[in-house]
């Protein structure tokens, strides 16, 4: 008989209920903290692209580009660049996209009823009954719980790591077009 086989007290029930409320608000909370971290990178970069764009296209500055040549251009061309990878990476990130999802049909010992990506790959029917299954029983609502819960974890570290990119990508842009346009300035 294993740990989970064991009849459980009132008060253990609340303690796995507390857990995975605290567990899932802490979740939902993070990712909305991705998307929007992601959103005001994404409109700080498209800010960034759309000035430098419309300044360097104006007739009179465009004109002076020709004559300091690598002083404005480089530093713009690094700038530019950067914004767009860094805002690239944070649509990635902003994204929706479902993991784990491919070919195989629904494993319900390895998948959860409660994790989107798994949910929607079932025909109404089969999530029917697969429900029913699982709230027949404490020890696969507990099995559901935590898998979703681990699921939505991948989700969570693959939306932060693509953030970290994005944003250490935009500190790179801005730092070394600064050092560059102003090394271009005084030497």
């Amino acid at each position: 008989m294993t740990e989970y086989d064991k009849p459980r007290s009132g008060k253990a029930d609340k303690q796995s209920q507390t857990f995975f409320r605290v567990a899932y608000k802490n979740s939902i909370g993070l990712l909305q903290i991705a998307d929007n971290k992601a959103n005001m990178l994404i409109s700080v970069n498209t800010l960034v692209i759309s000035a430098i764009i419309a300044i360097s296209g104006y007739g009179a500055i465009a004109s002076q580009f020709e004559n300091l040549g690598l002083r404005f251009l480089l530093p713009l061309g690094i700038l530019l660049t950067c914004c767009l990878v860094s805002t690239i990476l944070a649509v990635k990130a902003a994204k929706p996209r479902l993991i784990l999802r491919d070919s195989k049909p629904y494993q319900p010992e390895k998948g959860s009823v409660l994790f989107f990506g798994d949910s929607s790959a079932m025909s109404l029917d089969a999530y029917l009954n697969e429900v029913r299954q699982v709230l027949g029983s404490k020890e696969l609502v507990n099995q559901h719980l935590t898998v979703a819960l681990y699921r939505q974890g991948l989700v969570l570290d693959r939306k932060y790591r693509l953030l970290g990119q994005a944003y250490s990508l935009f500190m790179v842009g801005i730092a070394l077009g600064t050092v560059v346009f102003i090394a271009f300035m005084f030497f």
